[in-house]
Order: structure tokens, then C-alpha cells, then sequence
């Protein structure tokens, strides 16, 4: 049986009332498109004990790493190669009077010197250099590989470890082409050992020039001193000829021929005499570089102590 008072709403044409929505609800359909800042608020408020301990966590994270790892001390160090003066000029009037002096390589190049600083050899050195370090209140005194604690079992691969990290932890080396300038920049656990390290590093650089250039030195010392017997032979023999032709022509300045002949041994004699006096200063400058032990490197940075 259906109810009377349905009855009425429908013929009146009314549509039956609806149930009431959520006053969330409402507030959304109010607002449109801020319904989503709303939960968005809700969602913060009821996470934000995570939200405040995330941040806090990571920032206690970050400290705690930072405090384990070591600090490190960088000295920065650049310098630029000296040209030796090695017969300068000489060889250019040897050429020219036909003599041939060997060969000295008087200007390196920077990447000449980029490579030697990362040498088996010279790495070796900075490893077994004793070092004296500052810590704190104590001293330590050590070569590289005590300070590090470098032990690979045997003193082999011990050595081989400590050349290791010197070249890929340790050193940081670069040029410039155009300026020859070479930097190196020394980073280690302590102040005093990137300086000592920086400085040893030139004292080995400079040690190679100088044993080089006295090789050198000496090896064209031995050249000279043999070629200067030759020319001074050589001399004699065409001085003696001009001297004997004066003696058979005393008159020779009256017959073109003769005349010929004795400039022709004029300047013969005087070759030679060009040739003995450039290798006489030859062989003295290097005799002077052999015994040479000024520096072949001039600083641009000098090597300081970290702050």
C-alpha cells in the first residue's frame, strides 16, 4: 500500500528531499580547486612528526660523516723550467762554419716535467723521505708510508701501494703549455706534511736537472776538448801554409795569381781561427756547467704552510 504522503509529492511534482552531505564535503565544493591545499595540510599535519625528524636525521647524518673523515691540508706550489746557457749561440756559428756539436735539449717542455713529478722514481723518494709532522700536541716523525700506515705484507707491495696513493690520492699536477708554468697541489691529513711533501718534490725536480745538465756538461766537455785538438791542428797546418807561401812570394802582390793564392790561405787561416776560438769558449762554458749546482727551476708559488 503505498503512503498518502508520497502520493502527494509526486503529483505535485516535487522530488523527494536529500540526506545532508559531510561539512568536508561541502567546504571543497565551496572552495573547487583548493579541496587539494586542504589535504595537503591534513596529510603534513598528521605526518609531520616524520616530517620534522627526516630533515633532523639527514642533517645528523651529514655531520657525522663529515666528522669522520679526515680534514685535509692543500699546498699549492708552481714553477717554470730555467734554460741553461750551454754554448748558447755556439751551435748556431758551428753550423754555419760546418762543425757539428752534439745536441742539448735546453728547454723542457712542461708536459716533460708533468710526467718525471709522476714518476715511478720520484714518487718512490717522497714515499721513503722521512717527514716531521705536528699533531696536535704530539710529533710525528716518519717516512710517508709510517705516517699512513701503508702495510701490504711485504716491503714490495708495500712500496707499490704507497707510490699508489701519492699518485692518485696525494698529488694533483697540471701545466700550461703557453706559460710552461707547471703547479702541483699537495693534499694531505696534515699541515706540515703537504708543505714538507711540496717542498721534497722541488728538491727532487731540481736534483734531476742538475745531474742532467752536469751529464750533459761533461759529455760536451769531452766532445769539445777533442775537437779542440783537431781544430788547433788544423789551425797550425793552415797558418804554416801562409806563412810558407810568404817566404817563397815575398813580391806575390804583383802577380794576380800569387795574389790569389795568399788570400786564398788567408781566409783558410782565418776560418780555422773562427773554429778554434769558438770552441775554446765552448769547452770552457762547460767545463763551468759540469761543476754547476745553482737551481735549474724558478718558483712562481712558493710552497707555504697551509692555514
Amino acid at each position: 500500500m503505498s503512503n498518502p504522503a508520497d502520493a502527494r509529492v509526486a503529483h505535485s511534482g516535487m522530488s523527494a528531499p536529500q540526506p545532508a552531505r559531510s561539512s568536508l564535503h561541502t567546504a571543497t565544493a565551496a572552495t573547487g580547486g583548493d579541496g587539494s591545499l586542504v589535504q595537503l595540510a591534513a596529510l603534513a599535519l598528521q605526518y609531520r612528526r616524520v616530517l620534522v625528524l627526516v630533515p633532523l636525521i639527514c642533517s645528523v647524518a651529514v655531520t657525522g660523516v663529515a666528522l669522520l673523515i679526515p680534514k685535509k691540508y692543500t699546498t699549492t706550489v708552481s714553477f717554470a723550467h730555467v734554460s741553461p746557457t750551454i754554448a748558447s749561440g755556439i751551435g748556431g756559428l758551428a753550423s754555419q762554419l760546418g762543425v757539428s756539436l752534439p745536441g742539448i735539449d735546453a728547454s723542457q717542455s712542461p708536459d716533460f716535467y708533468a710526467d718525471l713529478l709522476e714518476s715511478p722514481e720520484v714518487l718512490r723518494r717522497l714515499a721513503l723521505t722521512e717527514y716531521k709532522v705536528s699533531d696536535g700536541a704530539d710529533t710525528l716523525k716518519g717516512t710517508f708510508v709510517d705516517l699512513y700506515g701503508i702495510e701490504e705484507g711485504d716491503s714490495g707491495k708495500t712500496l707499490a701501494e704507497a707510490i699508489r696513493v701519492l699518485d692518485k690520492r696525494i698529488l694533483s699536477i697540471g701545466f700550461n703549455r703557453q706559460t710552461s708554468i707547471v703547479s702541483v697541489d699537495v693534499k694531505t691529513t696534515w699541515r706540515d706534511l703537504s708543505y714538507e711533501v711540496a717542498a721534497r718534490l722541488l728538491e727532487l725536480v731540481n736534483d734531476f736537472n742538475l745531474n742532467r745538465l752536469q751529464l750533459q756538461a761533461s759529455q760536451e766537455r769531452r766532445f769539445l776538448g777533442e775537437r779542440l785538438d783537431t781544430a788547433r791542428a788544423e789551425l797550425r797546418r793552415a797558418e804554416g801554409a801562409l806563412e810558407e807561401f810568404l817566404q817563397r812570394n815575398r813580391s806575390y802582390p804583383n802577380s794576380p795569381a800569387l795574389l790569389f793564392e795568399h788570400d786564398r790561405l788567408q781566409r783558410e787561416a782565418g776560418l780555422r781561427q773562427e773554429v778554434y776560438s769558438m770552441l775554446t769558449q765552448g769547452y770552457e762554458q762547460a767545463r763551468m756547467q759540469a761543476v754547476r749546482n745553482t737551481p735549474s727551476i724558478s718558483l712562481v708559488d712558493h710552497p707555504t704552510p697551509t692555514i
